[in-house]
């Protein structure tokens, strides 16, 4: 569909981090070139513990390449948010 960008791979990773928290909002602005590959990631909201590791784990996730509405591929950027839970580990 045109205008809209689609997650190809990727995962959150599993962040070693000593936090009391149970969970953590993520607010980032994610680039993409013509080919999909992440450009840049810009970590806007997360627990500053986290933002390193969230920062290489996005650069490595891939997408499908975004569609304007004129029907060709061109870089994009856009929001992505989403919830770290964190689970204590014996």
């Amino acid at each position: 569909a045109v205008n809209t960008v689609s997650k190809l791979s990727g995962d959150i990773p599993q962040l070693k981090v000593n936090v009391t928290d149970a969970s953590s909002d993520v607010t980032s602005k994610v680039c993409i070139g013509v080919d999909g590959h992440v450009t840049s990631v810009k970590i806007l909201r997360a627990l500053p513990e986290i933002v390193d590791e969230l920062q290489r784990a996005l650069m490595g996730w891939r997408y499908k390449p975004y569609v304007n509405s004129a029907g060709q591929v061109s870089p994009a950027c856009f929001a992505l948010a989403f919830r770290v839970v964190f689970k204590h580990s014996n």
